[in-house]
């Protein structure tokens, strides 16, 4: 491991951060030259920004380079001593006003390590290190509406539902694309907001729930002429939707409404036929298609695990006193987490409907909820603008995030470290530090699941030589092709 140098904040690597490299600007005239090194001295960018600009051109810069996302970059500047960080705001220039003998601006980098959540609000979208308790980031940089959101922490990409629908590069930080649900015929009307969506990632495709009662299907990449195409209606409820899952294989949908109806619906035909056991509207659900299921959680306070098959209730879970509000799965151990708005959770065996644990969230009603239940663990948020982690073996609350200003809409949690783990910027740095005797160790010893980055070309002499066994021209093949 790195010895981590001296932090000014105190975020060295049992704080959850870890030295990587670091970046010296030498100023100078109009512009502010860039040279970023590794560890071991070896300049892995250089370039010059104006004095006027952001450090999140340079966060960019770093992303573009090395693979490692902005909102997991930590810059701390060297001196004078006790620095603070460096805000996303501070020009080039302000960083200038300390310097160096010989006029250079010395900044450490550091990367975060997690485990990191997303979460919004009617206001904005934050992206936090649990480890830290830090707010890292936010999407759009500014004010956001969020009433819904997912996250694909694979390929860093978040959508976030609100009177539009926004896709963004969690790399970034930065909206790359947005998409209108006002269909031709609509124009004079005020836009539909979206209540819920559930994504096909691969396929970059949505489909969505509105307050107008409308399902909707949007395709979020353009057609040939580079135009996204227009949202198709595939069904019509008569109230607000309230939750739903869509099943891409086979073309099907599960949608719920605030007029009572739970639907299973087919999306090529946009017909479906109702699932009725319970009372009242049912406000979340999780299914598992492979084995035709799935857990409701109802206004009427019960849970009900269907048959998709034949729309039968296998089971009916009761305890809770307030509207269930959010429910989570492991259909491998058969257990399910559920939380109401009195701020209610209880633990759940669905084999026999038993309760497992009941625990509480300070009378805060929970609106939002992600858990990994294999690992004993969950994460809500509530109208008191709180995030909240919690040990499910237990029900102890471990940690508590605050940070926001409305009650918490949307919530996804990277529990199995993809957003680091997936990323090629740690492998990356690391080989260019490598000499003979570490290359093939430290290739094996890599982050599992970390790549490359395609464009990371490195000499022979960037590497210190090569091993001779290793032939020739593999030094100039990208080292994930090698």
């Amino acid at each position: 491991p790195l010895t981590p140098p001296h932090t000014a904040m105190g975020n060295g690597p049992s704080c959850g951060v870890e030295s990587g490299c670091h970046a010296i600007l030498e100023g100078g005239g109009e512009d502010v030259e860039v040279q970023v090194f590794d560890e071991s001295e070896r300049m892995i960018i250089q370039c010059s920004f104006e004095r006027a600009m952001g450090v999140f051109a340079l966060k960019g810069l770093i992303h573009r380079k090395t693979g490692i996302p902005v909102p997991l970059q930590f810059l701390e500047q060297m001196l004078p001593e006790q620095s603070p960080a460096i805000s996303m705001g501070c020009s080039f220039g302000d960083l200038s006003a300390n310097t160096a003998p010989g006029g250079a601006v010395l900044v450490k980098l550091f990367v975060h390590h997690g485990p990191f959540a997303l979460s919004g609000c009617s206001q904005q979208a934050k992206i936090w290190d649990i480890g830290t308790e830090d707010t890292i980031d936010h999407l759009a940089r500014g004010s956001l509406a969020v009433s819904c959101l997912d996250v694909d922490w694979n390929s860093r990409k978040c959508v976030v539902g609100s009177t539009r629908i926004k896709v963004f590069d969690i790399g970034t930080g930065c909206c790359v694309k947005s998409v209108g649900l006002m269909m031709p015929s609509e124009d004079d009307e005020p836009p539909d907001e979206i209540t819920c969506i559930s994504l096909d990632w691969p396929k970059m495709r949505c489909l969505c729930g509105t307050v107008g009662g409308k399902v909707m299907l949007v395709k979020l990449e353009g057609n040939d002429s580079g135009q996204p195409l227009q949202p198709q209606v595939v069904h019509h409820h008569s109230r607000c939707v309230m939750c739903l899952d869509a099943d891409w294989k086979s073309q099907q949908a599960i949608s719920s409404s605030k007029d009572g109806g739970l639907q299973l619906v087919d999306l090529d035909l946009g017909c479906g036929y109702d699932l009725q056991g319970h009372e009242s509207w049912v406000q979340c659900l999780k299914a598992d298609w492979a084995l035709r299921r799935v857990l409701t959680g109802s206004a009427d306070c019960t849970l009900k695990l269907w048959n998709l098959s034949d729309g039968e209730v296998l089971t009916t879970l009761e305890g809770h006193e307030s509207i269930v509000q959010c429910v989570e799965v492991d259909w491998t151990s058969q257990t399910a987490l559920s939380a109401d708005l009195e701020g209610v959770l209880r633990l759940w065996y669905l084999h026999s409907g038993e309760c497992l644990r009941k625990f509480t969230s300070c009378n805060h009603g929970i609106t939002s909820m992600s858990a990994d239940l294999g690992a004993g663990r969950a994460m809500t948020g509530s109208k008191d603008h709180t995030l909240r982690l919690w040990d499910t073996e237990t029900g102890s609350c471990l940690q508590e995030l605050q940070g926001h200003a409305r009650a918490i809409t949307g919530l996804a949690v990277d529990w199995q470290g993809k957003l680091k783990g997936s990323s090629p910027d740690w492998a990356a740095l690391t080989v260019q530090r490598a000499r003979n005797e570490k290359l093939r160790t430290i290739l094996s010893s890599r982050p599992h699941g970390a790549g490359i980055p395609g464009n990371a070309f490195f000499e022979e002499e960037e590497l210190g030589g090569l091993p001779d066994e290793i032939p020739g021209f593999f030094q100039k093949l990208p080292l994930r092709d090698a």
